[in-house]
């Protein structure tokens, strides 16, 4: 019974795992609104709305499921924590993996990034034509201004819209920032909330990889007399018994 009462809190279990064997039960749950809906306004204190406004609008031409967030600063300073071809080459690769998976690719970037020359210089001629591509081959790309932070936007859209992120930066400045609990010792919602969307993703043979995009929320989910928990990557499950 009192699992029951868990259903949509976004918690999860370090208890032995028992396999799950039917995800297609598994459902997307909302994001509680009026948590959001202050996390929202404290965020766009730090943006520019006129960018988001217009990528609001964009956006619901379509169905925001499909969407998938590239933290293109985190993927471009992957490699030695120094911009590089590499970088680069790593974000083209993540887009065309992206598409082949009918998802549509979202890229936060700051400005400076595409541009094509550097302090009154070109850039090197392999990165203008990666950036040329990445240009072509994207049709959703936010471009965020000099002296605001990139984080802010991602995290904005990724709340508003539940848009998954691919990054391995885990935002906890933000976090702290914007945090939703009152005590200390309380569970902090939008920690759970942005943790739960978060897609991370390592390097195979110089090649991206990313971790699994599920279509279900990573919440306590009670369906029928089955309880789903999340557990590390996974779920793990138990069977309800009513007396």
């Amino acid at each position: 019974i009192f699992l029951n009462y868990l259903d949509g809190k976004y918690l999860s279990t370090t208890l032995p795992h028992t396999p799950v064997l039917d995800y297609s039960k598994l459902r997307i749950y909302n994001f509680e609104e009026e948590i959001i809906s202050k996390t929202l306004f404290s965020i766009q204190k730090n943006i520019n709305k006129s960018i988001v406004n217009c990528f609001n609008e964009e956006i619901t031409r379509f169905n925001p499921i499909n969407f998938v967030i590239i933290d293109a600063g985190n993927i471009l300073f992957s490699k030695q924590g120094r911009i590089t071809i590499h970088g680069y080459k790593n974000l083209l690769s993540l887009v065309q993996q992206l598409k082949s998976m009918n998802k549509i690719p979202l890229i936060v970037i700051h400005c400076r990034h595409l541009k094509l020359r550097f302090r009154g210089k070109n850039k090197n001629e392999r990165i203008i034509n990666l950036i040329h591509q990445i240009k072509n081959e994207s049709e959703f790309i936010m471009e965020t201004p000099y002296n605001q932070n990139d984080d802010h936007y991602i995290i904005y859209l990724s709340l508003k819209y539940q848009i998954p992120v691919v990054t391995n930066d885990n935002y906890k400045d933000h976090i702290f920032n914007f945090k939703s609990n009152v005590m200390s010792n309380e569970e902090n919602a939008i920690q759970n909330y942005i943790d739960s969307m978060l897609i991370k993703y390592n390097f195979s043979n110089r090649n991206i990889v990313i971790d699994k995009i599920h279509n279900y929320s990573k919440c306590i989910q009670v369906i029928d007399n089955v309880c789903f928990i999340p557990y590390e990557d996974d779920f793990t499950q138990i069977v309800l018994i009513n007396f």
